[in-house]
C-alpha cells in the first residue's frame, strides 16, 4: 500500500508494475482517474466535490450523489477485492 512504490500486485510467479495496468489503482501516486468505486467509476473528486458541494454527511448521501456502489462487484473490479465504502467514509471524515 506505498503510494510511491511502481509494484501493484505480486506473488512467487508474478509481479505487476503499475504501468502494467489498465485501470490506475487509487491510492498510487499520480493516479488518473483516482477512482474510488471502480464498479461504477465514480472518482475520488466526485466524491469530494459532493460532500463539500453537495453537503453529503454519510456513506449513503454519497451514493446517492454520485451513483457509487450502483453497479456492485467489487470482488472483481476493486483492487483489493473489498466495496469502496470504507475508502468514501475516509473522505467524508476528512472533508466534513
Amino acid at each position: 500500500m506505498n503510494p510511491d512504490c511502481k509494484t501493484t500486485y505480486y506473488n512467487e510467479k508474478t509481479r505487476l508494475e503499475t504501468d502494467d495496468l489498465k485501470l490506475p489503482i487509487w491510492f498510487k501516486t499520480n493516479a488518473d482517474p483516482k477512482y474510488i468505486c471502480y464498479c461504477s467509476k465514480v472518482t475520488e473528486i466526485e466524491v469530494i466535490n459532493a460532500i463539500l458541494d453537495e453537503n453529503a454527511r454519510s456513506v449513503k448521501d454519497v451514493v446517492n450523489i454520485t451513483g457509487a456502489m450502483g453497479y456492485s462487484d467489487c470482488l472483481r473490479n476493486h483492487p483489493t477485492g473489498k466495496c469502496c465504502s470504507t475508502e468514501i467514509k475516509k473522505l467524508l471524515d476528512l472533508y466534513k
